[in-house]
């Protein structure tokens, strides 16, 4: 019976927009505020313990440092950015803090 610490380090490496290619077939248009997001680094922590032999509690925290996504221009797809955010990609939640218990019975 003790805790179980979790620490996690989620990288998004760096992309550039495929529209700023030499290749005649990507070239096209774009805004230049689009043309590279940088890497992003998420840290999230949890704890975990048994309170008895039957009963769990959990706590932690994702995105620690409460980093904001990038903005991404209208020249995106749509279909990948909500809100001009890339909601499948960036944690657009910002720091999301959570707890729980488990009971087995």
């Amino acid at each position: 019976m003790g805790i179980d610490l979790t620490a996690r380090w989620r990288l998004i490496g760096p992309s550039n927009v495929d529209r700023s290619s030499t290749n005649p077939q990507l070239h096209a248009p774009f805004y230049l505020s689009d043309a590279h997001i940088p890497g992003y680094n998420y840290i999230d922590l949890s704890a975990s313990m048994p309170v008895t032999s039957a009963v769990d509690v959990r706590l932690g925290v994702n995105n620690l440092a409460d980093k904001q996504p990038p903005v991404i221009g209208f020249a995106a797809n749509p279909l990948l950015v909500n809100g001009n955010m890339a909601a499948g990609i960036y944690d657009t939640l910002g720091r999301y803090i959570f707890a729980g218990v488990t009971v087995k019975y």
